[in-house]
């Protein structure tokens, strides 16, 4: 008669006599201080009348009884740490998750003192650069700034910001949401081999535009059209 312990300290399963197992113990050898009892949890116990039976045949020996209990543990055991992994997975996304929408739920920034919040924030906790704002995607570089921008920035805002800082208005080369801008470029896969160049020089035009945007282009025509038939 025999058990299938495992060992509560590491683990381990193994096959042991019934007589080294028990009470919620096993003798195990152990190198400092020879056999020792370690606490086992027995997973199954064979009939009184079970026996390991060992057949000879030449070349190898099979152990007949044993070995498709020990293929069903594998497989079990294989099974649960890809159930482990599974549920690691999704944890990880939850968390991930919740944090993105937290931060998502910042933007977009409406004015000054915002993005001074923002900025204050970046600077305390530089892990929340990588937020989902990447998932605005686009299919090339100008279409994903465009898309990461209007997320980031309200129209009203992003006209007051250009990026040197001239003219009084606000300079967006070295503010840390231009970091977020740039992490959320690379994290798109169709632009993530862009260079922070090419990046800048998008983030500009799209900030330099800001005055075309929801119908300004438009409107400036209008003025400039009865602006010169107030002049005839």
């Amino acid at each position: 008669m025999y058990h299938i312990v495992v060992f509560e300290d590491t683990n381990e399963v193994e096959v042991t006599a019934a007589t080294w197992a028990e009470d919620g113990s096993c003798m195990r050898p152990s190198a400092a201080a020879g056999w020792m009892p370690d606490g086992v949890r027995a997973i199954f116990t064979s009939s009184k009348n079970c026996h390991v039976s060992v057949v000879s045949t030449g070349t190898s020996t099979h152990i007949t009884d044993l070995k498709p209990l020990l293929k069903n543990i594998l497989i079990n055991q294989e099974f649960m740490m890809n159930q482990i992994k599974i549920i690691h997975k999704e944890i990880k996304g939850l968390y991930t998750t919740s944090s993105d929408e937290l931060l998502l739920k910042l933007f977009p920034l409406n004015n000054r003192q915002s993005v001074e919040d923002m900025e204050a924030e970046l600077h305390e906790n530089p892990e929340l650069q990588d937020t989902a704002l990447a998932l605005r995607g686009g299919g090339s570089l100008s279409e994903c700034v465009g898309r990461i921008m209007t997320a980031l920035l309200t129209h009203s805002l992003s006209k007051q910001i250009n990026w040197r800082g001239v003219n009084g208005k606000m300079g967006f080369q070295h503010l840390q949401i231009k970091k977020l801008v740039t992490v959320a470029v690379r994290r798109n896969q169709l632009t993530s081999m862009e260079t922070d160049r090419d990046i800048d020089l998008a983030i500009t035009k799209w900030l330099q535009n800001a005055s075309d945007r929801n119908g300004g282009r438009q409107e400036r025509r209008k003025r400039s059209v009865q602006q010169r038939g107030g002049d005839c």
